[in-house]
């Protein structure tokens, strides 16, 4: 074993192949041998092996607790195995390129670059069932009904006997599942009849705008901030830091999304905080 700056080696036990001393990544000197102390399993600030462990084992550890400790994605999609289909793209699933088309109505609606969805099956759900997920935390959850279709009528109960009576997962809207054989009745009267991937896109999609607030983080807003500085650089000059805080920035972008205002006329919102950040 290499040591730097002076630091003996760690002991060794003869035949044995157990470490019994004690040194700090920081090269700072080495610990006493201790050879009779209990096993140490604090590893930060200092990489501490103990009578009975194996470096390797040690070192192997210090991994696996790293892994633990990669970032929760800010959005997920959770999926059952009955909507698999919808979402592979080799069995014609459309639901990814309808997610990107989301993610760029969005960000022209609101300039908000929505974050990366990330989608994934879970055998805990229904066949039919999904849940998205903000932060590691779900926020809406919903069940569809695997080879139907959902009918709508705006302002009216579902007509009675013409399909399995639900509701519409995005607005809470009154709604009928209805069969392939009589999808085409329920247009006749007058009902508007969606598709399995139409349902869930929708969903997604107004989930996402109000929950997008949630998501705006500082590093984001630094990103708008840069881009917008190429073409106006004396407002952002002005305002940040010298009135207000990126912090403060982010919270007046964080309160219009959350009351549904679009942020895309940044040019607006920067000179009105440059105008009434020192009042």
């Amino acid at each position: 074993i290499e040591t730097k700056n002076d630091v003996p080696p760690p002991a060794v036990t003869e035949g044995s192949g157990l470490i019994v001393r004690r040194w700090r990544v920081d090269k700072s000197p080495a610990a006493p041998v201790e050879p009779f102390g209990a096993p140490i399993t604090e590893f930060l600030p200092s990489v501490q092996i103990g009578w009975g462990v194996s470096l390797e084992a040690t070192l192997r550890a210090l991994a696996d607790s790293a892994d633990d400790l990669t970032p929760i994605d800010l959005l997920e999609l959770e999926v059952g195995y009955g909507l698999i289909a919808l979402v592979d793209s080799e069995r014609d699933g459309e639901l990814l390129e309808r997610i990107k088309a989301v993610r760029r109505q969005i960000a022209q609606e609101l300039g908000v670059i929505v974050p990366p969805l990330r989608i994934r099956d879970n055998l805990e759900l229904k066949p039919g069932e999904y849940t998205i997920l903000i932060k590691g935390i779900e926020v809406a959850r919903s069940e569809l009904m695997l080879g139907h279709y959902l009918a709508m009528h705006p302002g009216e109960e579902p007509q009675a006997g013409l399909g399995i009576p639900t509701t519409e997962p995005a607005f809470g809207l009154p709604a009928v599942w209805v069969s392939a054989e009589t999808k085409d009745q329920a247009h006749l009267a007058g009902y508007t009849v969606v598709d399995l991937p139409t349902v869930m896109i929708t969903h997604l999609t107004e989930v996402i705008k109000r929950h997008l607030h949630e998501v705006l983080s500082r590093e984001e807003v630094q990103k708008l901030l840069k881009r917008f500085a190429e073409t106006s650089p004396k407002v952002v000059e002005e305002l940040v830091p010298t009135l207000l805080s990126l912090g403060g920035v982010q919270k007046v972008l964080q309160n219009l999304l959350r009351e549904q205002i679009s942020i895309r006329d940044l040019l607006s919102i920067l000179e009105t905080l440059a105008d009434y950040a020192p009042i």
